[in-house]
């Protein structure tokens, strides 16, 4: 094996009721959850003085500023409450602002709020999917005359900023908040709940509870009337009219719209969920298909360059270089946790100030680790991801010391690569009809991944290597349990297959249905092999 199996379960006979109960969800509202106007109508933030500073601000003809962020989440959520007031509410004094990562930094920043101040005059500012740690600057708007809203979910710092009114829940994403607070505001928007199950998923958040709602009832719309914007990313990826699924949201859809923010600016992708022109959605598409090509590019160079240094003995990976593309750093960090299976931070150098991105694997909370040295101008994220500026002068001591710690806090355990399986099913129950209780608990994602089985004594009677680069294989399987044969892909396991010394095996797999040529049939898209059989 090349990961150690967590089985969690055996087939009982019912194998929707087994996979409820392993993952300790409830059948009924996990099976049929709200509709996200019953979720915005639960939340209990403080929605009625937001909508009465927003339209006190309509009556005066007062300056509206949306800050939002460059990240998907952040896009989409400014689209949301922009579109809400410049397009549905009809009050055209509302402007977005997205920062630039490169000039602006991220969120909220004195910088920020002196760039708004310059272009409107005053006025009001709604920041949504960011502000949570703006203490600070949310202080330098209030004393330029300011009033501000702060919308976020991130994870609360120890001191909190002041604005007028705080609209904070980790229960949604930036995207959610705006779509409740638009939905306060006028009514209810299918659109806009399309773009926050976009944000959703793309935010990598957990799909249960009220993210299962959202991204649920948001697919329907991205299906039944998919927006302009959305539409022409899977034109331009060749994907339109295939079906939109947490596959496409995160994979296709989300890599794209991230681009432009990552490289230069990314009004580019606002533009796009805002525009009701479909010429000027093809040309954005086209060009942040370009955006998406150039940053593959970066991070695949920057990966392998950074793979040529010596990580071993170390709980954590902590680089650094003047050569790393501030814009890619966070998917570099994420590249060589994968890869090597442990925290990682990449800092890219810069002059004064660099700027470093972390990414952390299960049981490591990389926001509370960093939060232990106070060496920052400053940090957020969560308990996978995060983010911050840190003086060059300090980057050395920073590596020198977030290790010492990586030694002390981070438990070996935590380090080793875990494959967590649902059930341990008999090969008499795999057949096509379980694809129906599986599909009920769609969509998948993080925090509801497919469910992972396990069958022991499957016999490998045939393989052939697939793929381009032939490092994939097709497998026929049989049991003698069974009269029927089975079919298996392992996606990168050719050479694994190629040097099994047994053909007898546990397998470790996910179901899907194969239509290839026309047909339906059961194929076990497969996890890991075991060849260390015991019966």
């Amino acid at each position: 094996m090349d990961k150690i199996w967590q089985v969690k379960g055996k087939f009982s006979g019912d194998l929707l009721s087994d996979l409820l109960t392993v993952r300790n969800l409830d059948k009924q509202s996990f099976l049929n959850p709200q509709h996200p106007t019953k979720i915005i109508e639960s939340l209990d933030l403080d929605f009625d003085s937001a909508v009465q500073l927003i339209k006190s601000h309509i009556a005066k003809g007062s300056p509206i500023t949306i800050h939002g962020d460059y990240d998907v989440d952040g896009i989409c959520a400014t689209a949301i409450l922009w579109k809400t007031i410049y397009f549905d509410m009809g009050y055209k004094n509302c402007l977005p602002f997205v920062p630039n990562r490169f000039e602006d930094g991220y969120g909220l920043t004195v910088g920020s709020v002196a760039k708004i101040k310059e272009k409107s005059g005053g006025g009001l500012i709604i920041t949504v999917d960011c502000g949570i740690t703006a203490t600070k600057a949310c202080g330098h708007a209030k004393g330029l005359g300011f009033d501000v809203i702060i919308t976020d979910h991130h994870q609360k710092p120890a001191e909190l900023p002041k604005p007028d009114v705080l609209l904070w829940t980790d229960e949604l994403v930036g995207s959610g908040i705006a779509l409740a607070l638009s939905s306060h505001l006028l009514a209810f928007n299918e659109e806009y709940l399309s773009l926050a199950a976009l944000a959703t998923v793309t935010d990598i958040s957990p799909l249960v509870s009220h993210n299962r709602s959202i991204v649920k009832f948001g697919l329907e719309n991205l299906n039944s009337k998919t927006p302009l914007g959305v539409k022409s990313l899977l034109d331009v990826a060749g994907a339109y009219g295939k079906g939109v699924g947490t596959y496409e949201l995160g994979w296709i859809i989300g890599p794209r719209l991230n681009a432009s923010g990552r490289l230069d600016s990314a009004m580019n992708s606002l533009r796009l969920l805002c525009t009701k022109s479909e010429a000027e959605a093809r040309d954005l598409a086209f060009k942040l298909n370009v955006s998406n090509r150039e940053r593959q590019d970066k991070t695949f160079e920057l990966v392998e360059r950074a793979k040529t240094q010596d990580f071993a003995g170390t709980k954590l990976i902590a680089i650094a270089g003047e050569n790393y593309h501030e814009g890619v750093i966070g998917l570099v960090a994420s590249k060589l946790t994968q890869e090597f299976y442990r925290p990682s931070i990449v800092i890219s150098l810069g002059g004064e100030v660099s700027k470093g991105s972390a990414r952390s694997v299960e049981g490591v909370d990389i926001l509370s680790l960093l939060r232990k040295l106070d060496l920052y101008d400053e940090l957020g994220g969560h308990k996978m991801a995060a983010g911050f500026g840190i003086k060059t002068n300090l980057v050395e001591k920073f590596i020198e010391e977030i290790q010492k710690l990586s030694e002390e806090f981070i438990d070996n355990e935590s380090l080793q690569k875990k494959l967590v399986v649902d059930l341990e099913l008999p090969v008499e129950v795999l057949k096509m009809s379980v694809l129906d209780d599986i599909k009920q608990l769609e969509p998948f994602g993080f925090g509801n991944p497919e469910p992972v089985f396990v069958t022991k004594g499957l016999k490998i009677v045939d393989s052939r290597v697939v793929g381009s680069k032939g490092n994939h294989v097709k497998l026929g399987l049989f049991h003698e349990g069974s009269n029927s044969r089975l079919n298996g892909i392992f996606f990168g396991g050719a050479r694994k297959v190629s040097d099994l010394t047994s053909d007898r095996v546990d397998l470790a797999f996910s179901l899907k249905e194969n239509t290839y040529g026309g047909g339906s049939t059961l194929e076990l898209q497969v996890k890991d092999i075991d060849t260390t059989l015991t019966l």
